[in-house]
């Protein structure tokens, strides 16, 4: 780890604590949220329990890109963007909304379609951010490659939504190399899914 990535840490670790949010990097594979159906996830940041986790029992080239993610959907929380506000309705966060309909639920195919789509308009300000604070705070992540890996994740949720189903830890699109040979390297006008991107995921992810 250098000195640009422990920098890093210390600056989220300590901007999260002025904000009295909790920042944890849990010696795990992965994370479960017993809140979104038992979801295994690699990290996250909850506004309501005011508490920013990435699982870190991995290699770092795996880690810190989601630890960088988590940490601008803090900002984005902070600065009470709209995109981030969207996300949530009835004082619920669509995201919640959206997997426990993934994890068998009854809802609205109506309603969920809409809460895709605000997600991923709140995921894609994320990842913008994200690729910035690279930059800012000089962390070694190839930029382009990151963006590849942001649209593999993003054309996802069109995917889980038309599919109601979710990646296995360990097969995420972002991490599937068949995946990102496929991806641009310039975020989309679009993210609704096509057959091309469609067959990889079914190939690869489910």
């Amino acid at each position: 780890m250098n000195k640009a990535v422990k920098e890093f840490i210390e600056h989220a670790r300590s901007e999260t604590k002025e904000a009295n949010v909790r920042f944890v990097l849990s010696n795990t594979r992965y994370l479960v949220l017993k809140e979104e159906g038992y979801a295994r996830v690699n990290g996250y940041f909850d506004e309501e329990r005011s508490i920013l986790k990435c699982a870190v029992k991995q290699p770092l080239s795996k880690w810190l890109p989601i630890l960088v993610h988590e940490y601008s959907h803090f900002q984005q929380s902070l600065k009470r963007t709209p995109s981030w506000v969207g996300c949530i309705v009835r004082g619920r966060d669509r995201s919640d909304e959206f997997f426990r309909w993934i994890s068998g639920e009854k809802k609205s195919v109506k309603l969920m379609e809409e809460c895709m789509l605000k997600i991923v308009a709140c995921e894609l300000e994320c990842e913008k951010w994200t690729v910035k604070n690279i930059r800012k705070f000089h962390i070694p992540i190839d930029t382009a490659e990151y963006v590849k890996k942001s649209n593999a994740y993003l054309l996802f949720y069109d995917y889980a939504f038309q599919n109601r189903t979710w990646y296995k830890v360990g097969r995420e699109p972002y991490n599937v190399r068949q995946v990102l040979k496929a991806m641009p390297s310039r975020f989309l006008h679009s993210y609704r899914i096509t057959p091309k991107y469609s067959d990889l995921y079914d190939k690869y992810c489910s």
